[in-house]
């Protein structure tokens, strides 16, 4: 299971997406489920200092929202 495995994106892949996204820098990165599936919440700073939570498919490292 995991990035070895095969099963989920690699974080530096998701943090260089989010990046692109909105420059600035992970605060930390949990994994969790929603509906059976492992999403990365990855805490964001952005570099005007605003706080977002990006949910992102652990599986595929497709973007799926901010909470």
């Amino acid at each position: 299971m995991g990035v070895r495995g095969g099963r989920l994106a690699p974080l530096g892949f998701v943090i260089d997406n989010l990046q692109r996204r909105t420059p600035g820098r992970q605060l930390d990165t949990m994994v969790e489920f929603e509906d059976g599936r492992p999403v990365y919440r990855v805490r964001w700073i952005t570099n005007q200092g605003r706080r977002i939570d990006y949910v992102v498919d652990a599986a595929t490292g497709r973007y799926l929202g901010e909470r």
